[in-house]
């Protein structure tokens, strides 16, 4: 076919396929006639904007290599293969309005403008490498019943997203400008993202039982991210960077401990599916700490407790994993007073069975209940008088535990002060 020739088709598959006359029925076009299309009246005749509505298209639809500085749109339309549009740059917008395609593939595309599709009916929209140029807000607004992927999105402008899928993908996102990102999805994913102004990734029921779960960050940077309305359950934060100025609006819905010997508490996800390594102890317990930084007194108690809970599991038998050990059954790491005033009492108790056994003189009495109570007196007094002399104990290891229980009394019950205080202000 002569150049001449493939231009009078051209011209006419354009007035048949574009015409702004509305149709009875759709109209079907083979899907390779769409890329020609798009040429003709874009790269030919400069038309700033081209429509395809109520079209039937046939086989998949390839749109590659091409300028096109346009509002592109399909409306209506069935496509009965995918769609898949690759390396287009300048395209000013791109609109799917209630269209049906098994699977939407937009990749390494330059957009000016916005980028829109409301498919009600499609397996997958997996956008790769999407730049969105311009200093004006660009708006991106994507609804599907399937997976939804926003992978190595670029936007150098602020950007207004939103998103309802099944699953949503920001895998590898790099947001420059910020901008604030709207989720309707049964879980999100931003590992590697980055944000390098304030955005906001927020949340919304989902089919109207659930909030979207967050379920990974791993390896994002949250310096300048913001969580509102999202379910944090089961988020993963992995090798996420910049978690101290991470902002969660509202009180964060992290699970509650389940294990049996500690003190119900929140914790993140990364300590329930840990691997067992003491560098992955010391990892989670990290991730804790910068979030423990971002959280005012009263949200930062669990996250002091988890952080020093992974850096015990995390250091190998030695003085200081002794040390961290006796720290924690004692007080809880200083969150549990219940812990110093038991210890109190078991150091307690143990002194007074040492002072009978070992110090009858002293707490000799008619009856074995009041040598118990003359027992508990004396124990109870060496506890609280620190300075006090002692009163000549016969036996080493009974001046011994006087001496033990003056100098550990003050610090537990210094622990239990210090646990109260914590309490008061998680509930202020």
């Amino acid at each position: 076919m002569s150049d001449d020739d493939r231009y009078t088709e051209d011209e006419s598959e354009l007035a048949r396929v574009c015409s702004p006359i509305p149709r009875v029925e759709p109209l079907t076009v083979r899907g390779d006639k769409i890329a020609r299309i798009l040429a003709h009246a874009v790269v030919r005749h400069k038309w700033p904007r081209i429509e395809f509505r109520q079209l039937t298209i046939t086989d998949s639809v390839f749109i590659e290599d091409l300028d096109l500085p346009a509002d592109i749109v399909f409306a209506e339309c069935m496509f009965q293969g995918s769609a898949c549009l690759t390396n287009l740059s300048a395209i000013r917008s791109l609109t799917f309005l209630d269209c049906t395609i098994p699977k939407l593939f937009v990749h390494h595309c330059d957009m000016t403008r916005n980028l829109m599709v409301f498919l009600g009916d499609v397996q997958q929209i997996d956008i790769e490498g999407l730049h969105l140029t311009g200093s004006k807000e660009q708006s991106v607004k994507l609804e599907s019943s399937g997976w939804l992927d926003l992978i190595s999105l670029t936007a150098d402008a602020p950007v207004r997203m939103d998103l309802r899928g099944e699953r949503i993908l920001l895998t590898q996102a790099s947001l420059t400008s910020g901008g604030r990102v709207a989720c309707e999805a049964e879980y999100v994913m931003a590992d590697n993202a980055s944000f390098g102004a304030r955005t906001v990734i927020a949340g919304r029921t989902f089919h109207g039982k659930q909030l979207t779960h967050l379920y990974s960050l791993d390896g994002a940077d949250c310096t300048n991210l913001e969580l509102d309305n999202l379910d944090l359950s089961g988020v993963h934060f992995g090798k996420a960077s910049g978690l101290g100025k991470l902002r969660i609006v509202d009180q964060p819905n992290f699970p509650l401990n389940p294990g049996r010997l500690s003190s119900r508490r929140q914790v993140i996800a990364d300590e329930l599916t840990h691997g067992g390594s003491a560098a992955q102890w010391r990892r989670v317990s990290e991730v804790y700490r910068q979030l423990r930084a971002g959280m005012d007194d009263a949200r930062a108690s669990d996250m002091y407790y988890g952080e020093m809970n992974c850096r015990r599991l995390g250091t190998p038998w030695s003085v200081d994993r002794f040390v961290l050990t006796l720290y924690w059954l004692t007080s809880g790491y200083g969150t549990r007073a219940w812990r110093a005033l038991a210890s109190w009492g078991v150091l307690l108790a143990g002194a007074t069975g040492l002072f009978i056994s070992r110090w009858p003189e002293a707490v000799k009495a008619p009856s074995f209940g009041k040598s118990l109570w003359r027992g508990f007196r004396h124990a109870f007094e060496s506890s609280t008088a620190l300075l006090r002399a002692s009163e000549g104990a016969a036996q080493p290891d009974v001046a011994i535990a006087e001496w033990v229980l003056r100098l550990l009394t003050p610090a537990l019950i210094g622990l239990a002060v210090l646990a109260l205080r914590n309490r008061v202000k998680r509930g202020a």
